[in-house]
């Protein structure tokens, strides 16, 4: 397995970006391992987007290698002290180490950015490929959760920051 590491360069997404994301969004596999199976219109993902884009509770990363965009990271505040997860790989660059790296060179930023403790990845415990990377990026494995009837597994980073 390849592993991408030093040319990996991080943004912030603008609402250009849109478009892509919501290609990224209606992915086969993307859509498998949302909440939501169901395609996302356009017209609504634009929506959401600028919303947030413009909100001061999320913060949203894109990945390039060259200026080829191989991820996205999001990050939701979703209490005072901690922030959710949302992050995927387009489907070209999947299995080459891409979400680890996003993992690890957003989460900093992103927990200064929104003033929070620390951030926590929720993902369907048969998405293995994520858990996979929350597990490589030194995550710390918590709590399984039932997610609208998905089992799931909970990573937070970093260690030892308790609620």
């Amino acid at each position: 397995m390849n592993s991408v590491h030093s040319d990996l360069i991080v943004r912030v997404a603008r609402f250009a970006d849109a478009p892509l994301f919501w290609q990224w969004a209606n992915d086969k596999e993307v859509r498998d391992n949302s909440w939501s199976p169901a395609t996302v219109e356009l017209s609504r993902h634009l929506v959401w987007f600028k919303d947030k884009l413009e909100s001061k509770d999320s913060k949203i990363y894109v990945l390039e290698s060259g200026k080829d965009p191989v991820a996205q990271v999001r990050y939701d505040r979703k209490s005072r002290d901690e922030a959710e997860i949302d992050f995927s790989v387009s489907s070209k660059w999947r299995g080459k180490g891409v979400g680890t790296n996003a993992l690890r060179l957003t989460r900093e930023d992103a927990r200064s950015s929104l003033g929070v403790c620390r951030v926590v990845g929720v993902v369907k415990t048969n998405n293995v490929g994520s858990c996979r990377a929350f597990q490589k990026a030194s995550f710390t494995e918590g709590d399984e959760r039932e997610i609208h009837g998905q089992p799931c597994r909970t990573f937070y980073w970093p260690q030892g920051v308790q609620r």
